[in-house]
């Protein structure tokens, strides 16, 4: 799914430009979320809040897939209210397109975030059976025939629908679940689940919004105060089972691109902020017993927010894109590389390069390594096992890429 998103950047030599465009028009979703669950009020500043995410900001700047995860999910959630709420006939469509693309996009992700969903549903269903039965089958149905289109790319891609590409490249033991981990990697244990739960967790209340206040604060202060709904209810749980899910999965992220598994969240909690934001005062003054007008307590609250803001824009974003956009994040990707080759001007070449940096040239190749290029591993070969590079492409040029240096290499047949 992800990779047919990209393709349309593809059509207009902008692949990089689909993130930044799906991050944006999430956070026009959010304000239509934020909306149709409660109030003008709760999207406007649901919208600024995610417009302002250090977190939002630089998980749609790459290419990974959540991104369009991300933008997917809010479509989702945002039309199955519409489904719950309304008879317009295109709100199950859109809902089940948008849980469709997720399921093609990120299958695991698409199941953590559908599970609180279905509840809600069988919620809804028994208490108006026939009043949500059509809509709900109706989101249903297009659920599955993408499910029916996820399990045909696998037949077409590994031979067999329930055979997903990450099974065929590293093993069963790359699923979720606990026992010995794929090869050079602990064991999963539940100890261990519980460790990267609660440390995605932590780093999410550190990154979502850059604050120097944890995220989540006004998130908890919305459920202190009381006046949660069964809306409330719903969005966080997408956190909760996002969370839970990942407590049987066996990778951890790291330091840097943590909480990257819990992103598909980031609407229902920034939205959640804004619903805990807005009922502040009326914590303040009722729950905290603390006698203040509603002026006072606003005008408190927005001038600590808008330091939190400043803190934000002039400390704490600065240093995260300097940091991502270094090759400290991810030194075995250097843009360098490719940039050598297209100096050179190589035609009707093959380029090796050492596998550590593969990853910066790959993206360059060709489908079907027919390009004009083809870049491929060296794997200190032997003179026989390169000589069979020259029959696969003869009439070609041989040159190793040592850093950002262009060396001819003898033509093994000779």
């Amino acid at each position: 799914g992800h990779s047919l998103l990209m393709m349309l950047g593809g059509f207009i030599h902008a692949p990089w430009l689909m993130n930044p465009l799906l991050g944006t028009l999430t956070v026009v979703l959010i304000y239509f979320l934020g909306t149709e669950i409660y109030n003008e009020r709760t999207g406007r500043l649901a919208a600024l809040l995610g417009a302002l995410s250090p977190f939002l900001f630089i998980m749609s700047s790459g290419f990974m897939n959540h991104g369009s995860a991300l933008f997917h999910t809010t479509i989702f959630l945002l039309f199955f209210v519409k489904t719950v709420n309304s008879r317009r006939w295109y709100a199950p469509i859109l809902a089940g397109t948008g849980l469709g693309m997720l399921i093609n996009i990120r299958p695991y992700t698409a199941l953590a975030v559908a599970i609180p969903v279905c509840i809600y549903a069988l919620v809804a269903l028994g208490n108006d059976f026939r009043r949500h039965l059509l809509r709900l089958s109706a989101l249903a149905l297009v659920t599955l025939c993408f499910v029916g289109i996820l399990l045909s790319y696998n037949y077409l891609t590994n031979g067999s629908p329930t055979l997903f590409g990450y099974i065929v490249q590293f093993g069963k033991s790359h699923n979720p679940g606990f026992g010995s981990g794929p090869d050079g990697k602990p064991a999963h244990t539940p100890q261990r689940g519980l460790m990267i739960s609660l440390k995605d967790l932590n780093f999410l209340n550190m990154r979502l919004l850059g604050w120097p206040i944890p995220s989540l604060l006004f998130v908890a202060l919305l459920f202190l105060s009381g006046s949660q709904n069964r809306w409330d209810y719903l969005l966080i749980g997408l956190l909760l089972f996002l969370s839970l899910a990942h407590f049987f999965y066996w990778y951890d992220v790291g330091n840097s691109l943590s909480p990257r598994f819990l992103y598909e969240s980031c609407s229902a909690l920034i939205i959640l902020t804004a619903r805990g934001i807005l009922c502040l005062p009326d914590f303040v003054r009722q729950v905290l017993s603390i006698q203040a007008t509603r002026l006072q307590i606003k005008s408190t609250i927005s001038f600590a927010l808008l330091l939190c803001l400043t803190f934000m824009l002039c400390c704490r974003l600065p240093a995260v894109v300097h940091y991502y956009a270094s090759y400290d994040f991810y030194p075995h990707i250097r843009p360098d590389m490719l940039k050598t080759v297209e100096r050179q001007k190589v035609n009707r070449a093959v380029v090796f390069i050492d596998p550590y940096f593969y990853r910066s040239v790959f993206p360059a190749n060709a489908p079907l390594l027919d390009g004009d290029v083809v870049y491929a591993k060296d794997l200190d070969q032997k003179p026989s096992q390169k000589a069979k590079w020259v029959e696969s492409y003869p009439n070609r040029e041989f040159f190793r890429l040592e850093n950002s240096r262009l060396v001819a290499m003898e033509n093994p047949q000779r």
